[in-house]
């Protein structure tokens, strides 16, 4: 071989490995929060409390530095409509203003899931905006 012919064929290979690898990261899809170990359970009304108390405190021990999820329990207030390809499931807490906001995948969302339902799920607490928000959300019952 040649040296022009090994850098060419060095060069596609080069090639060849860096859109391989672009490919597979491009498709990769994030973690779910059942796939992550949880750091804390509470209660929907609880959490709201944690964050309107102290929202600096609550930030820290369940949003954290990294991302991490939460068992949250609670009453179904809405299912709301897909957008998107998301659905958000709204638990109920003793705030008419203020709720949990649970993000999930349409297809992670059980049908059977309707308001006044008592569920409990999974989610990675992103922080406090008038609701508490959860991302990435899964059923665990």
């Amino acid at each position: 071989m040649t040296k022009k012919t090994l850098i060419i064929v060095s060069a596609l290979t080069v090639t060849a490995v860096g859109a391989s690898i672009a490919m597979s990261e491009y498709g990769r899809k994030p973690e779910t929060a059942l796939e992550k170990t949880e750091v804390a359970s509470i209660t929907a009304t609880d959490l709201l409390a944690a964050f309107v108390a102290d929202e600096t405190a609550a930030n820290a021990k369940y949003v954290g530095q990294q991302e991490q999820a939460i068992r949250v329990t609670g009453t179904i207030r809405s299912v709301g409509p897909e957008s998107g390809g998301l659905v958000n499931v709204i638990l109920e807490t003793n705030d008419a203003m203020a709720g949990i906001v649970c993000e999930f995948a349409k297809a992670d969302v059980p049908a059977s899931w309707k308001p006044g339902d008592h569920v409990t799920l999974k989610g990675i607490c992103t922080g406090y905006l008038i609701d508490v928000i959860l991302n990435r959300c899964g059923s665990v019952e």
